[in-house]
């Protein structure tokens, strides 16, 4: 049995980490508000990857002292500050568990609890172990307990099918059927049930959901000026592809809906513009205006009475006219989104050179 290490807070992360932008930091001195946490004993509990660096840079450290803390509550301290804020990986997470494992001689269950996993991932993390003496441990509760054996590294064929059939409702958070998928693949409900524990502890583990909140005030200058940019940048993409989108749907809709109903109700109104007769014919409206007009008669009271009325008939022409004989003028409704378009760039360019023409005294011509 190897000796069972006094320094395990200081050996929890194994994978590389890159200390730069640490590093830089530091140069600055030690954060007042982000100390470290040492226990009774002075052993580092928090900060390992900081103290080193403020050894090497020659900063002074900045460390509490926390007591009355169990074994248990040090290392869930440790293992949940995730060594200077950085996730903790699954082969940081897997070294964790074999040393408390085979050193400190903890059940899977005690190590599940402390690292905030399910035993099922432990016993994962734990599989490749195959030399480990069955020694008395002691549970959660202090009463003995069996270790427990890591399960085997490669599953057998009804274990990997048990596992591929319940991988879709464990995705999506539905009820596992067991027995019906044991009746399909031909296997043992119990299987079935492990498979989908194991399943469960996949997802779980592949989550890796940090368990300290870290805000960008938090990291060091350079970090956060870059996480800013990056959340600029991501942000003003999604308004662009958020703005994108609105205007294809409402295209769509325009096309789709609207331009429709439009045409439809155009189609209506010339049906009935077409089938107007009028009251007179072209010739006897003329002959009326011609004698409605203000030179026929005498005297400023009869020629100002001559050319209201004159007006008047003038201007609802269309009423009293046959369509045949004085066609309603209109312009036709845009079909598509390209004559809509083509038809407000007309527009646009025509009341530009409407007020370019106003400044010039000139007029343009409709």
């Amino acid at each position: 049995m190897t000796r069972a290490r006094d320094d395990i807070m200081a050996h929890i992360r194994v994978s590389p980490t890159d200390d730069t932008e640490l590093r830089e930091s530091l140069k600055h001195g030690w954060h007042e508000h982000l100390p470290g946490i040492k226990d009774e004993n002075g052993r580092t509990l928090i900060g390992n990857r900081r103290e080193r660096l403020a050894r090497e840079l020659r900063v002074t450290p900045n460390f509490v002292v926390v007591s009355g803390l169990d074994e248990e509550a040090k290392v869930r301290l440790a293992a949940v500050s995730n060594v200077g804020g950085e996730k903790m990986t699954k082969e940081d997470r897997k070294h964790l568990a074999t040393i408390l494992y085979t050193e400190k001689q903890w059940t899977q269950q005690k190590i599940a609890k402390v690292l905030s996993v399910s035993q099922q991932t432990i016993a994962l993390d734990l599989r490749d172990i195959t030399n480990i003496s069955n020694v008395s441990r002691t549970d959660t509760r202090g009463r003995r307990a069996s270790p427990g054996r890591p399960r085997q590294a490669r599953p057998r064929p009804t274990e990997t099918r048990a596992r591929e059939a319940v991988r879709p409702a464990v995705r999506e958070g539905r009820p596992i059927r067991s027995r019906q998928i044991a009746e399909e693949i031909g296997a043992s409900h119990v299987i079935v049930e492990q498979a989908a524990a194991i399943e469960r502890a996949v997802m779980e583990d592949r989550a890796q959901r940090p368990a300290v909140e870290i805000t960008p005030d938090m990291l060091p200058t350079s970090a956060r000026e870059r996480l800013e940019r990056a959340v600029a940048q991501a942000t003003a993409r999604l308004e662009r592809e958020y703005e994108l989108k609105v205007e294809t749907e409402v295209r769509r809709r325009i096309e789709e809906v609207v331009i429709p109903h439009w045409t439809a109700k155009e189609e209506e109104y010339n049906t009935v513009i077409r089938a107007r007769r009028g009251v007179m014919t072209a010739a006897v409206f003329r002959k009326m205006l011609a004698a409605l007009h203000e030179d026929l008669v005498q005297g400023d009271h009869n020629k100002r009475r001559a050319r209201e009325c004159f007006t008047f008939l003038n201007e609802n022409k269309v009423a009293f006219v046959a369509e045949a004989e004085h066609p309603t003028r209109g312009t036709p409704l845009p079909r598509t989104m390209a004559e809509w378009d083509e038809a407000r760039r007309q527009a646009t360019e025509h009341r530009r050179a409407q007020r370019a023409a106003r400044r010039n005294g000139s007029t343009v011509s409709t």
